[in-house]
């Protein structure tokens, strides 16, 4: 479940059982916080609200693939490469993910204390970015049963209209036509479904995935949509996930 927040942030009522945990996503009203296309000192907007300082913050140079990375010190104030996936043992280390309709995720092992980011467009969730984040963890000690996700906004299938050769991709990996589907013949893809079925593949508990029903696209009022704002409006909205304590 989503909580708006009257900073112009939204959070998660999952991650509310964790007090030293911050794990936060812009809304709209923030405006452009894409520090891949822009200044990484973007994200300080987002920072200032709860009192982080950029030398705790480390982002990603999204690429729509399925890497995913292991970061500390040495990475902060900056934007890892061709990642994207970010993974951090460091307390006080924020991970960054930037996002207008793509998935974005955010991982927290509660027994380790291990957060991590993925972002997932529609080429991430065919390569399962989010099975390769949870194998990542588990090399580090982690039990994907005592790992908590958040599915971010993003667009949903009520929107996200695409090909009939993509929704081919997406029926012969899931078999599952609550993930691939047509509606008045034209095909649609819900890749926040799909990314939680790849999650409960992966051994996470059912009651450790918040997904809020959210779409980019029909609230954008809330949130930014590469689909449907317009060059003059569109921007991307900014998620982070860190340890205060």
């Amino acid at each position: 479940m989503l909580i708006k927040n009257l900073n112009h942030t939204i959070s998660f009522s999952l991650f509310s059982l964790f007090p030293e945990l911050v794990c936060v996503v812009s809304d709209r009203t923030l405006g452009d916080l894409n520090v891949g296309r822009l200044p990484i000192e973007n994200a300080q907007t987002l920072l200032n609200l709860y009192q982080i300082p950029l030398s705790q913050f480390v982002g990603m140079e999204q690429k729509h693939g399925v890497i995913v990375r292991l970061v500390d010190e040495a990475n902060i104030g900056k934007l890892v490469e061709n990642t994207d996936g970010l993974i951090t043992v460091n307390h006080q280390l924020f991970l960054g993910v930037k996002t207008a309709d793509c998935v974005p995720l955010f991982f927290y092992d509660s027994i380790k204390k291990i957060v991590a980011v993925a972002h997932a467009g529609w080429q991430g969730t065919l390569g399962n970015i989010t099975g390769n984040l949870i194998e990542k963890l588990e090399e580090l000690g982690s039990d994907p049963q005592n790992v908590y996700v958040a599915i971010g906004p993003h667009i949903g299938g009520c929107c996200y209209e695409v090909t009939a050769e993509r929704a081919k991709l997406f029926l012969e990996k899931f078999r599952d036509p609550k993930i691939a589907f047509q509606n008045e013949g034209k095909w649609f893809l819900d890749i926040g479904q799909a990314n939680k079925t790849q999650l409960l593949e992966s051994g996470v508990k059912l009651e450790h995935i918040d997904a809020p029903l959210t779409c980019t696209s029909c609230q954008n009022d809330l949130f930014i949509s590469f689909r449907k704002d317009t060059k003059e409006t569109f921007g991307e909205m900014l998620g982070i996930i860190g340890i205060t304590n």
